[in-house]
């Protein structure tokens, strides 16, 4: 979050949007819950993205780390 705000502040609108439309909209207060749903799952969505490509890059540096440690060193 610290190193690209506006990365961020883009996923956390992304939930946003579905209620705010619906909320403005002279809609009945079904559509209102379904466009709750909606944005709770497009939350779930965002995070578990998020969450994926946090454990990838773990992984990533683990592996690197690793292969480091194995290489023989050239002195």
């Amino acid at each position: 979050v610290a190193a690209c705000p506006a990365l961020a502040g883009a996923l956390l609108m992304i939930p946003i949007f579905p209620v705010a439309t619906a909320l403005h909209a002279d809609v009945p207060g079904a559509l209102r819950e379904v466009a709750a749903l909606v944005a709770i799952a497009t939350a779930g969505a965002a995070l578990a993205a998020c969450a994926r490509l946090a454990d990838r890059e773990a992984q990533l540096r683990r592996l690197d780390r690793a292969a480091g440690e194995r290489a023989p060193a050239l002195t």
